[in-house]
């Protein structure tokens, strides 16, 4: 790619010129430092620093260097009780990575950086594209369509920014408008956390908090990357500060990726084709929508089929610090984003393309004990390209402004928020016949208002109360989630803590909206047209505005101890109940017809053509009687051994239970419904089913078109250990400097066996170990050329079902910091 090779050779000019600057290094009187900016440092900064340097800045912060180490390993975190404290002294389990762990491990993504952090399944579906989980609670009920794999019960958040797609709920990692470069550091909160940043943080809160710089003059950070998989990744950061008070920072990155594979899932055959087949075993074929059959080439769908992630963004960031109790911040960027995925079912094979070019403006205040925030998210998205009703306009709009009042030893903290989300199809369908999944300009709002208190009791004891009301206009009701937490430092070296929350989801643009019409063409419209589903009528999907909102609730017990200086183990048991699932399922049926067809009759282009009976199958968003329960416990524990060795290893195993279960299976009661359905008419057989009658055979596939979505359910429940999340997922991170030139880090991923269950078929991921290696050379300063090996032995199990191997990638790569 031409364009990337100037891009890069501009910034290796510019990196050339600042080096003949030398305007940042800047030597340092650490003698005039306070103890505050020296908890500031960083521990590469540490690690680069004389001897003598290090016993000074010890002094200023009172602690023998042993301590000095150890406080910056216990880094700050704020996300837990929204005020910056250590992690130690942290009510919830919390954790914290910082910018140097994310550079050290040789993280290419920020998902892929999360894995560094106990509690979090990180699955990878194609090259660059990851599924994130915080505990699990995924595939949820088991049967459903991959799209409800996705995790749209974790909130995902920047510098207190939301950001979530209300279409069908969860994060699109690939459009996050911040590349590794930006990142001071990521929080994570396990469990639930509503009653603090509001819907949709029900299984924890993902953090990310990017760096505001303060140095003397300016500042350049550039990072670049080439490797296998046509890989690519650039990213840039800099910034000057103008005057006493003033500072801009400008960031942006690029990422290219390819897939390890160009095979394609084919749903209907249950095997991988090469992309090309695809003309003629995928298409042409009926679109789900009500326009004429025509045939669609396969490079609208997938121009590149190999392509994984294409991603591409640009930041600016201004910050003014009028005086220590007044700041303001503006941040505004742009990202354009492709990539495939799957972050929807398709009839025909596993993956689909999803593209976004989304712009956003964040203004935040802190001004005598207030806090404001106002930003605004809008733009294109398709979530799966050529799939038509797919496509939408978004504008996602919050404000929140919150006060903080402490007297003697309480603290409180009042707040109110406002969020509205807008999606908007009418550009990209034909309303009038019902083509999209919404046919208009659709909106969900929440006004919200709480209180958090906050009583120590002796600096020992420590009472922390949180409830907050968030008012939704579908459904028209308030609902309640609250945080109670308890913690007691027994004394400097180990904290007890106790926890007990409620948290909801937030209802989605397509369960409460969905006015979707499924028109399946005759077999005279198109003659290929595969015969798995019935032909001439009409599958409509309907949203519902009074679902009742999934809902968790947690306790937790927390155990913190520092056994000896520079070590911290964590320990954390949990217990969660999670209810008011909901999907959609059948509502009416009218005259469904399966036309009537032997093996001797079938061709390759289709069964004889007839005339069908036309049939309309009604499909509504429904709450399900389904109770997840779940249980588990994490340890980890972090060190740093002496100035060059710092070790961090974690762990976590539970298990899901899944009580109410109505299994989606097919057996004789199904067989006997269809037929009553259907008056007695036969079933259409895949094909590839030889043995036997199409009278006796029944398959997933076959059923797809009653069963689409989990539309029948048996009468009788059962209770059962869920599967598609790991009982085991955990890792390690060791990293070691060799006379501070060298840098080794060597980190390690992994889980146990789990299963997805697909409307169509259930597919096992087997366990996985992913070793990653960084090898960095220091060249100058804090410059630095470097080996990344990303699953460094090249393990190509799945970890996802039915989409690609995913095999190792390795990289060189250039560091430069001014």
């Amino acid at each position: 790619m031409k364009s990337l090779r100037y891009i890069f050779i501009i910034i290796l000019t510019l990196a050339i010129y600042r080096l003949d600057l030398n305007s940042q290094v800047v030597n340092k009187d650490f003698s005039k430092m306070t103890r505050e900016e020296v908890l500031e440092l960083t521990y590469d900064e540490l690690l680069e620093m004389p001897l003598e340097d290090l016993m000074q800045l010890a002094d200023i912060a009172g602690v023998s260097l042993d301590e000095l180490y150890e406080l910056i390993l216990n880094k700050d975190v704020t996300s837990a009780s929204k005020r910056e404290e250590s992690s130690f002294d942290a009510p919830l389990s919390t954790s914290v990575i910082s910018y140097d762990d994310i550079i050290e491990s040789g993280a290419t993504t920020i998902e892929e950086a999360l894995r560094l952090i106990p509690g979090l399944i990180v699955r990878e579906k194609t090259n660059g594209n990851y599924d994130v989980h915080i505990r699990g609670n995924d595939n949820v009920p088991p049967g459903n369509m991959l799209l409800y794999s996705e995790n749209s019960m974790s909130l995902v958040m920047i510098d207190n920014r939301v950001v979530y797609n209300y279409a069908h709920g969860g994060a699109f990692w690939e459009t996050l408008p911040i590349g590794i470069e930006d990142i001071d550091r990521i929080e994570v909160i396990r469990g639930p956390a509503s009653a603090l940043y509001g819907p949709n943080a029900v299984t924890g809160v993902i953090h990310i908090i990017t760096k505001k710089f303060d140095y003397e003059k300016k500042h350049l950070n550039i990072n670049a990357q080439l490797g296998t998989q046509r890989t690519k990744i650039v990213s840039l950061n800099t910034g000057l500060r103008a005057g006493e008070k003033f500072n801009i920072n400008l960031s942006g990155n690029y990422q290219y990726r390819d897939r390890f594979q160009e095979d394609f899932y084919l749903w209907e055959r249950q095997i991988y084709v090469p992309a090309d087949s695809l003309t003629t075993m995928a298409i042409p074929s009926s679109l789900p929508n009500a326009r004429p059959y025509e045939e669609r080439p396969l490079d609208v769908r997938f121009p590149d089929p190999l392509l994984g992630r294409e991603n591409y963004c640009v930041n600016l960031a201004l910050f003014y610090n009028m005086n220590e109790r007044v700041q303001f911040d503006f941040s505004s960027g742009y990202q354009n984003s492709n990539s495939i995925t799957t972050p929807l079912d398709n009839p025909y094979y596993s993956l689909t393309r999803r593209t976004s070019e989304t712009k956003y403006i964040n203004f935040k205040t802190k001004a005598y004990g207030f806090n404001a925030q106002l930003s605004y998210l809008f733009g294109p998205q398709d979530v799966a390209v050529d799939v038509l009703g797919m496509q939408y306009e978004l504008r996602t709009l919050d404000a929140t402004l919150e006060y903080d009042y402490k007297w003697k030893n309480l603290g409180i903290r009042p707040g109110i928020s406002y969020r509205q989300a807008n999606y908007n199809d009418e550009e990209y369908v034909d309303i009038s016949m019902n083509e999209g999944f919404l046919n208009g300009d659709r909106k969900l709002s929440t006004f919200s208002y709480g209180l958090r208190l906050e009583y120590n009791v002796l600096d020992k004891l420590r009472l922390i109360g949180a409830l907050r009301a968030d008012k939704y206009n579908y459904p028209a009701k308030t609902y309640l989630t609250y945080q109670a937490i308890a913690s007691y430092n027994i004394n400097d070296k180990n904290m007890i803590r106790g926890v007990y929350s409620r948290a909801n989801r937030s209802p989605f643009m397509v369960d409460v909206y969905a006015n979707f019409d499924w028109y399946r063409v005759t077999l005279e419209q198109n003659p290929s047209l595969t015969p798995y589903l019935p032909t001439g009528g009409h599958f409509y999907f309907e949203g519902n505005k009074d679902l009742k909102l999934a809902t968790m609730d947690m306790i937790e017990l927390g155990y913190r101890v520092k056994p000896v200086k520079q070590v911290q183990v964590d320990f954390e048991a949990f217990y969660n109940r999670t209810t008011n699932f909901d999907w959609f399922q059948l509502d009416t049926l009218n005259a469904l017809i399966f036309m009537p067809i032997s093996l001797l009759d079938y061709s390759p282009v289709g069964p004889p053509v007839q005339d069908p009976i036309p049939y309309n199958a009604v499909f509504t968003y429904r709450n399900l009687d389904l109770v997840a329960k779940q249980f588990g416990a994490s340890i980890s524990l972090m060190t740093v051994v002496n100035e060059n060795l710092y070790f961090k290893v974690f762990g976590t195993i539970q298990q899901t239970r899944l009580e109410n279960y109505k299994p989606l299976t097919v057996n004789e009661s199904i067989y006997e419904m269809i037929n009553e359905a259907a008056m007695n008419n036969r079933l259409i057989a895949p094909p590839e089913i030889v043995p036997g009658t199409v009278d006796d055979t029944i398959t997933m596939t076959g059923l797809a078109a009653l069963k689409f979505g989990g539309s029948y359910q048996p009468d009788s429940t059962i209770s059962i250990t869920h599967k598609a999340t790991p009982q085991f997922y955990g890792g390690l991170m060791i990293n070691y400097r060799i006379l501070n030139r060298v840098n080794i880090n060597l980190n390690l991923y992994g889980y146990g066996k789990q299963y997805l269950s697909h409307s169509f078929e259930t597919g096992a991921v087997e366990p996985k170990l992913i070793s990653n290696l960084k090898i960095s050379y220091n060249i100058w300063k804090k410059s630095s050329i470097y080996f990344n090996a990303r699953n460094l032995l090249n393990n190509r199990n799945r970890e996802f079902a039915f989409v690609d191997d995913i095999g190792g990638l390795y990289l060189f790569g250039l560091e430069i910091k001014l």
